[in-house]
């Protein structure tokens, strides 16, 4: 398996789709309606898989939990799954400031 980050978008510099072409990796989907995650690529080249994640730190999470962790799991033929835990939140951390903030006043 081939996991590739960055580069499979549309944008001047997003190479990963060109380049798994020109390697022979058979395309077998590329794009998926889904937010975030939408330029994920999946292709094989004889017995291997190859996934193209987006850049985008949310978007490769994303597509990484959803898409390569079931796939790890049909290969060695067992359930992986994700710990899930859910705990009260005793107050507000983050609130968001409406409006646009100027960027020096967002790291003081």
């Amino acid at each position: 398996m081939v996991l590739l980050t960055g580069g499979i978008s549309v944008g001047d510099y997003d190479f990963v789709l060109q380049a798994a072409t020109e390697c022979g990796v058979e395309k077998l989907f590329h794009k998926i309606k889904q937010r975030p995650g939408k330029p994920l690529y999946f292709g094989k080249k004889e017995n291997k898989l190859v996934f193209g994640l987006p850049g985008n730190p949310s978007s490769v999470l994303t597509c990484f939990y959803q898409y390569v962790i079931s796939c790890i799991g049909e290969i060695i033929k067992r359930k992986i799954g994700l710990q899930t835990l859910q705990v009260p939140a005793g107050k507000i951390i983050l609130r968001k400031l409406p409006g646009l903030t100027p960027f020096s006043q967002r790291f003081l």
